[in-house]
């Protein structure tokens, strides 16, 4: 079947698609990116915009915003400017009168107060921001590492000379620290207690604890 091309006016030979209406893809594509004239259903006119209406005019009149039309509309007062406006039926979603007073709420609703230094900063879009800068991240990590190295501190301070059970004291390095209440994070100089290995594992071994845990398991 012989066509003609309604964006070149080539004519070609069609045989399997008959709604086809180009010749080539080329055609086909400008065909998608060219806007077409359009009429307007309130004023008439004749236009040329991938919009309903010709104008803003026009779509708030088709929409019912003029007089002698019973529509109900949406009035809002803006958060940003305090203004009071008026919504498109439509949208009634909108919170803000303006497109400024839009990015400025979103600027507001970003912004948060650093952990660290207490400073109100705009946080980034997309992951949860807690610091203003990478300085104050640092800082406050390296904070909280000084109490974790004075327990530490603590537990090396105590003197390893001997055990105090059995009183083995040949070979000094071979003992190791045991908390009383199985504990590890209680490092209090009176919940420590210098041990040999053997009675480290006879106490234990005996409370069912540590590595000798599976003992519950096999007695029950």
């Amino acid at each position: 079947m012989i066509k003609k091309c309604i964006i070149c006016g080539n004519m070609f030979l069609d045989k399997k698609h008959p709604n086809k209406k180009m010749c080539s893809k080329k055609c086909s594509g400008i065909n998608k990116r060219t806007v077409k004239f359009k009429r307007c259903p309130t004023c008439g006119k004749i236009f040329r915009k991938n919009t309903m209406h010709c104008s803003a005019k026009c779509a708030s009149k088709s929409f019912g915003w003029s007089k002698g039309k019973q529509i109900t509309a949406y009035y809002k007062i803006c958060p940003i400017c305090g203004k009071r406006f008026k919504t498109v039926p439509s949208s009634s979603k909108q919170t803000t009168c303006s497109v400024k007073c839009n990015n400025k709420k979103r600027v507001n609703d970003r912004k948060k107060e650093c952990i660290h230094c207490s400073r109100i900063f705009i946080a980034r879009p997309g992951k949860p921001q807690y610091f203003c800068s990478r300085r104050c991240a640092v800082r406050n990590r390296y904070l909280t590492i000084p109490k974790k190295l004075k327990a530490k501190n603590v537990v090396k301070r105590v003197e390893m000379k001997e055990c105090s059970i059995c009183g083995y004291h040949k070979l000094p390095d071979i003992l190791v620290r045991h908390h009383i209440d199985i504990n590890k994070a209680n490092n209090v100089l009176e919940n420590i207690l210098v041990l040999c290995p053997n009675c480290h594992d006879e106490i234990h071994c005996s409370s069912n604890t540590g590595r000798f845990s599976w003992n519950k398991i096999n007695k029950t």
